[in-house]
């Protein structure tokens, strides 16, 4: 650290150095010409080095202050200009009254833009909520018109295929208010045990109408056990992770277990669907992206899995993917806190 500094330093005043070093080379040259003793020329010459390298001393020390000074600032979160050492001289001044000034700038900028940002979420949010009441009459007004019309075969696959619609549009809703409000995640977390079977049961019968329009098998194994998790955002990945396998998933099914692992449990949702090609693994948590199967499914949005990913690490949980093209599937996530349920 000390020859780093010691490097930039010499860097900085290397014009001066170069003219005292040779000033002394001409004085020495100088006395040499004149036939001074070379005794009293080694004498002169060894005392100007000295008084340089002494002179350069404390300048040295103010120079290192400096250094870790401003390498403290440029590691903290947060700084103020003014926590820097006082200038000594005209030019920094200079700097100083500049970087103050875009310092200013740069903080009304970014308060500018929380504020648009802020007046956006609860804009989302706001919509959000209101699209619920509309998708839920057209959920009631679709069910009322398949028990009180005698339909035939096509009408039926019509209106099978708007539910799906409706209820696709439902999902996207609640990812859509999800994705708002995963920077506030924190403060809506509300940590406990709960009961995995019953959370995996009620997202699989949430996207019951999908498992039966696609005549997909839905497996639930070995679910009897306790986490420790935040009920509603785990139920949001499993959600997630159940849309992915189904719509993926032309023939087969969807498995849904867990085992026991050395420092928790393993939750896995395998499906037998198309895959997901070697490539595209390693970004599947990026957001946006959505690879090879993103081309077939153009709606795809590449979020659901960058949000999974998001609320599993800030729960503390991990996830990973293991897949071949054509051979399905399996999701696992790991919770490391959990207790056998009774």
């Amino acid at each position: 650290m000390h020859f780093e500094i010691l490097f930039y330093y010499f860097k900085e005043k290397k014009w001066r150095n170069l003219v005292v070093v040779v000033c002394i080379i001409f004085l020495v040259l100088v006395f040499y010409l004149y036939g001074i003793p070379a005794r009293v020329l080694r004498y002169s010459t060894l005392l100007s080095c000295t008084v340089f390298v002494v002179g350069m001393l404390p300048e040295y020390y103010f120079y290192y202050k400096k250094y870790i000074e401003r390498q403290r600032l440029f590691q903290s979160l947060e700084y103020n200009i003014q926590d820097l050492e006082p200038s000594c001289g005209k030019m920094e001044q200079d700097y100083r009254k500049l970087l103050l000034q875009l310092l200013q700038m740069k903080k009304q900028e970014k308060k500018e833009m929380d504020l648009r940002y802020q007046e956006l979420k609860e804009y989302i949010m706001m919509w959000a909520h209101q699209i619920k009441t509309p998708i839920t009459a057209l959920k009631l007004l679709m069910q009322r018109v398949e028990e009180d019309t005698d339909l035939g075969i096509r009408e039926m696959k019509q209106l099978r295929f708007m539910k799906e619609e409706l209820f696709a549009i439902e999902t996207y809703v609640a990812m859509n208010l999800e994705y708002v409000k995963l920077d506030s995640m924190n403060a809506d977390l509300s940590v406990g045990e709960c009961y995995l079977k019953k959370v995996v049961k009620a997202e699989v019968s949430r996207f019951s109408p999908l498992f039966i329009a696609k005549k997909l098998s839905v497996s639930i194994e070995n679910l009897d056990y306790t986490i420790v998790t935040d009920e509603k955002w785990f139920s949001f990945v499993i959600g997630q992770l159940l849309s992915n396998a189904i719509k993926y998933t032309r023939k087969g099914g969807v498995t849904v277990s867990a085992q026991e692992c050395r420092d928790g449990i393993l939750v896995s949702i395998k499906d037998t669907g198309i895959g997901i090609a070697k490539e595209d693994i390693p970004r599947l948590f990026e957001k946006a992206f959505t690879g090879y199967n993103g081309h077939i499914d153009k709606r795809a949005t590449g979020i659901g899995l960058y949000l999974s990913k998001k609320i599993l690490d800030k729960l503390g949980h991990g996830i990973t993917i293991v897949s071949e093209p054509g051979e399905g599937t399996c999701v696992e996530i790991k919770v490391y806190l959990w207790q056998a349920a009774d």
